[in-house]
């Protein structure tokens, strides 16, 4: 049965692509996800000589493949049980063109493992859909209050006398609009796009610009403990990305790092 699972996964693969929607522009790597080593582990389940009675039993393999459903394609619960359906026609049809036929006690193993993993995945799918619909009711709920505060900020600047105040309010706008891009990429990540990427806005600048910038913001958090070590270095990437994984390490290092020892940023060129 094992050294038939190249030829049962290849007519699935056709036939799921042919009968369902939602897999039709998907790639390959990602339209197989964990069924391989659900099928090992089936055909463990019906060798009398191995220990495994089912396929899923002490395994999170279902579990996965109806989350990587949820979180990287468009399939919705439907075709999920089409697709496992199908996956089992397909191993069927593959045995009875080379004459492996199946006893009753082993036809009754086979469908209660596929109908063990369509709960297992349909549940997986679900609670996964559900996680990401709360957390994106929750990113829009929070761009309301950031922009109160935005707006106020924005009137503050332009009514303070005090350059102390109005530097203040530049940066709790700065750092409100920067937010509020972080929001929009977060929904962005949660909707489902068939498998999409998230595309990454390229730029050139330089990085010792945008470290010093960092560790002024910081500055304010933290006192004077960051020290910028680098001359100016050009270079082309997502500027907001990099902001982020920078103020994340240095953030990690003011949580882990021994105090008062001061933080240093070196930038090397690397070819």
């Amino acid at each position: 049965m094992l050294e038939l699972r190249d030829e049962v996964l290849a007519q699935w693969s056709q036939s799921v692509r042919s009968d369902i929607e939602q897999p039709k522009s998907l790639k390959e790597p990602i339209l197989i996800n964990t069924l391989p080593a659900f099928y090992a582990n089936l055909a463990e389940a019906l060798t009398l000589s191995y220990p495994r009675t089912d396929a899923i039993a002490g395994t999170t393999l279902a579990t996965e493949h109806g989350g990587e459903r949820a979180r990287l394609t468009s399939y919705n619960p439907q075709g999920i049980v089409a697709e496992y359906q199908l996956l089992k026609s397909a191993l069927l049809d593959v045995m009875e063109r080379h004459c492996v036929s199946f006893d009753n006690a082993q036809l009754q193993v086979i469908n209660a493992l596929i109908e063990g993993a369509i709960r297992q995945s349909v549940t997986a799918y679900v609670v996964a859909a559900l996680r990401e619909q709360i957390i994106s009711s929750l990113m829009h709920d929070f761009r309301s209050p950031l922009s109160v505060v935005s707006v106020a900020a924005e009137l503050i600047r332009r009514t303070t006398d005090s350059p102390k105040t109005r530097a203040s309010s530049e940066t709790i706008l700065n750092n409100t609009r920067r937010m509020d891009k972080m929001l929009h990429e977060l929904l962005d990540a949660l909707t489902f796009q068939g498998g999409s990427r998230l595309s990454l806005d390229f730029s050139s600048f330089d990085m010792l610009t945008l470290a010093q910038e960092v560790v002024k913001q910081l500055k304010v958090q933290h006192g004077p403990r960051f020290k910028v070590i680098s001359a100016a270095a050009q270079v082309m990437w997502s500027r907001e990305d990099i902001k982020r994984a920078l103020e994340n390490l240095l953030s990690n290092a003011v949580k882990y790092g021994a105090r008062p020892t001061d933080i240093s940023i070196r930038l090397k060129h690397v070819d």
